[in-house]
């Protein structure tokens, strides 16, 4: 997943403006998008996860150490000095100004923040865990999609044919997608250049055959 956001955001020009919708309490997806966004609002649904997340912000001692997911980034990027470590994760801190409450449900998933038009919106596996019927599904991307400008770019990672995925010994359901009907609804709803890249293999059991990564932009 690193190689495919680092690949992703180091073409993007700089001084975008940076949102990451239910980004649950892991930093992870953002180390390479610091390189392109100006600004980063980080929202997410759950005040534990918000609070994770402000830990490793404030570099307080029990925060989740990220530093080998920092370390593969700098490698992708041809760096690995021990110095350029710490740099690399104060410029995420620095970047990441506000975290806040969503709910992708809502007509307005961040009220009562008011932003929108955002150039770069990021859905990490949260969109297919929380609207986990169609009709809420469809509701949820057009919610969220609401808050990108036009010619904006949504990036999104999801669950690949999976209606329960597993954390630990806990099941929950999720909405059963795969690349060609997310490739469809993407297009139905206003989105052209829908790139899809399907992982196999990952770092972590859900009980999931793969992961989708996708981007798309947001037509005028």
């Amino acid at each position: 997943m690193l190689d495919f956001y680092h690949q992703l955001y180091s073409q993007m020009p700089p001084s975008r403006q940076f949102l990451e919708i239910g980004g649950g309490p892991t930093i992870y997806q953002l180390i390479s998008a610091s390189f392109c966004a100006n600004d980063i609002v980080f929202s997410e649904y759950l005040e534990a996860n918000r609070q994770e997340v402000l830990r490793w912000i404030q570099n307080q001692p029990n925060a989740f150490n990220w530093d080998s997911y920092f370390e593969y980034v700098l490698k992708l990027n041809g760096n690995s000095a021990p110095e350029s470590l710490e740099q690399l994760k104060k410029q995420l801190r620095s970047k990441i100004r506000q975290i806040i409450y969503c709910d992708i449900l809502q007509d307005a998933p961040l009220a009562p923040h008011t932003e929108s038009d955002f150039d770069i919106i990021s859905v990490s596996f949260c969109i297919e865990a929380v609207a986990t019927e169609k009709k809420s599904f469809i509701s949820a991307l057009r919610n969220i999609s609401s808050l990108l400008k036009s010619n904006g770019t949504l990036v999104m990672t999801l669950l690949k044919n999976t209606s329960i995925y597993q954390i630990g010994s806990l099941h929950f359901e999720c909405f059963h997608v795969d690349e060609n009907y997310l490739t469809q609804l993407l297009e139905n709803i206003g989105y052209s250049n829908v790139c899809i890249q399907i992982f196999e293999e990952m770092d972590f059991d859900f009980g999931s055959p793969g992961i989708i990564a996708l981007h798309a932009k947001k037509a005028n």
